[in-house]
C-alpha cells in the first residue's frame, strides 16, 4: 500500500468534508473524485467513519505542527492567534 494513494484520498475526503459536510458526503464520491476507485478506498478504509478520523488526526498534526514551529516565532504566533480569536 501506498502511503501517497492514502494521502490523496484523505485529501479528497478532507475536501468533501468541509464543502458537503460528512453525512452529505458517501465513499462513492470520494473514490470518483480521487480517480482512484472503490476497491482502492476500500482497501485504505472499511468506512466512511475510518476516512473521517484519517482526515481528522492528519487535521490535527497538521496544526499541531504548525503550532510547535510558530512558538518558535513570536510574530507569527501572535498573527495566527489574532486570525483565530478575533
Amino acid at each position: 500500500m501506498s502511503n501517497n494513494t492514502r494521502s490523496e484520498l484523505i485529501e479528497v475526503a478532507r475536501q468533501l468534508f468541509a464543502t458537503q459536510g460528512f453525512d452529505n458526503t458517501t465513499m462513492n464520491e470520494i473514490a470518483a473524485k480521487s480517480g482512484k476507485g472503490r476497491r482502492t478506498l476500500y482497501t485504505y478504509f472499511k468506512s466512511k467513519s475510518e476516512v473521517f478520523m484519517a482526515v481528522s488526526v492528519t487535521s490535527l498534526i497538521s496544526c499541531w505542527s504548525l503550532w510547535q514551529w510558530s512558538k518558535r516565532r513570536p510574530i507569527v504566533l501572535l498573527s495566527i492567534s489574532r486570525t483565530f480569536f478575533r
